[in-house]
């Protein structure tokens, strides 16, 4: 299983994907950062929220019995950052 997170500067590339799809889940929004001071405190409570939905959907697969394999940050052009976390089913 795949997520990946898409941080980026507007709806269409903030976005947590799931594939295959877990929980009838395919796809999260994020929030996105707005003006150009990321660092305002509207900015920073809107990263806060993301992580916590980020960190949700990562607790959830664990819980039901997947692994987590490894972690890639990716920079790319059509957002700031994309992190992709490989899971894998656990053996029992």
């Amino acid at each position: 299983m795949t997520i990946m997170v898409m941080e980026g500067n507007s709806a269409s590339t903030a976005k947590l994907l799931i594939t295959p799809a877990f929980q009838g889940k395919a796809e999260l929004q994020l929030e996105i950062a707005s003006g150009t001071n990321f660092y305002s405190e509207k900015n920073l409570a809107i990263t806060q929220r993301n992580t916590l939905k980020v960190n949700q959907q990562l607790s959830d697969l664990t819980s039901a019995g997947w692994e987590l394999v490894d972690v890639h940050p990716i920079l790319t052009v059509y957002s700031l950052l994309t992190t992709r976390y490989l899971f894998r089913k656990a053996k029992s």
